[in-house]
């Protein structure tokens, strides 16, 4: 996306600043961020066209969306908005009348939902819109199943940002189309994620991508150790997880390698990749069981070898997070 300008503009005493996005203000090719701007009047929006400038306004960077950037994944699924052509980001019903509504990235985190939603009432997520562009939305149509985005009135958020609260009790999840990707088709995947895991229990998973038997794609925790394992097959890797504690999980498995980094460090790593069919796929459990207890904010799939940009993808993410990564 181009810059953007903040301040406020005005021509012959004319406050013209929200058409600063309209092509009649249009950022000068080559301008940074940091530069004054000085507009001409074209006399479209009743400024003569000899107009004089009475208050400059500067430009600031725009926030490049994660997959304009990085394009390629398979699904994307996020409160915040990963592409420039994605509008709505989420689908939410409300505790106090069951209607329900969809929402952007921007009407998530201005206060537009929470209003929708109302004081004292929950909001719950019906669908998690895919941003990759390939329709792979994910649904949870059983309304005792959804996981939350308002909580007693209040947004749900993990460092600030807005969230999804999946509950192990409620056994919520929402489930991906069938066949969302066949695993088998490509020899490498890279699955990025980014959640809290609020209560330490056993075989919690944030996401699942595989079939009923050993072949699948997952992460899970393990028993008291707190141990999150990366699964393939019988092949595993394993690293500490600490509960309340939010985590950016980048786990690829590449043609002969599978390795989970997180927050920017490689935790572990083995020699054994390999094909994986898939007819199913969750985020917030595994099949109907497994729930996940905390919040996941993100998940994005990539049906390829993205380990020349893993630096870049995991810094946006801690950008917009709030992370550190090493």
């Amino acid at each position: 996306p181009a810059p953007t300008v903040t301040g406020t503009l005005t021509l012959d005493g004319v406050d013209v600043t929200a058409d600063l996005s309209g092509s009649n203000y249009a950022i000068p090719t080559g301008a940074t961020p940091g530069s004054v701007l000085a507009y001409a009047e074209t006399g479209i929006n009743g400024v003569d066209p000899d107009a004089t400038q009475g208050t400059s306004v500067t430009i600031v960077a725009a926030e490049n969306a994660l997959l304009d950037a990085y394009p390629g994944a398979i699904g994307a699924w996020s409160l915040r908005k990963l592409s420039g052509s994605i509008d709505d980001v989420v689908r939410v019903r409300r505790s106090s009348d069951n209607a329900a509504a969809d929402f952007t990235a921007d009407t998530v985190a201005d206060g537009s939902l929470v209003a929708w939603v109302g004081p004292g009432n929950d909001g719950f997520v019906v669908t998690l819109y895919d941003q990759s562009g390939n329709g792979h939305a994910a649904v949870q149509p059983a309304t005792g199943k959804q996981p939350k985005v308002v909580e007693n009135g209040v947004l749900v958020t993990d460092g600030g940002k807005p969230s999804i609260l999946y509950s192990l009790a409620r056994e919520t999840s929402l489930t991906l189309p069938s066949g969302v990707y066949s695993l088998s088709a490509e020899p490498s995947k890279t699955i990025i994620s980014v959640f809290n895991l609020m209560n330490t229990v056993e075989f919690a998973r944030p996401f699942y991508f595989g079939n009923s038997g050993s072949s699948n794609i997952t992460l899970r925790t393990g028993t008291s150790t707190s141990i999150l394992t990366f699964n393939g097959f019988s092949n595993t890797v394993s690293f500490d997880l600490a509960s309340g504690t939010r985590y950016i999980v980048w786990a690829e498995d590449l043609s002969a390698t599978q390795s989970v980094y997180v927050d920017g460090s490689l935790r572990a790593s083995n020699m054994s990749g390999g094909t994986r069919p898939s007819n199913e796929a969750l985020i917030g459990g595994y099949l109907t069981s497994n729930f996940w207890d905390g919040t996941i904010s993100e998940v994005i799939f990539y049906p390829s070898d993205q380990s020349t940009v893993r630096a870049a993808i995991e810094t946006d993410l801690a950008d917009h997070y709030g992370s550190i990564i090493s």
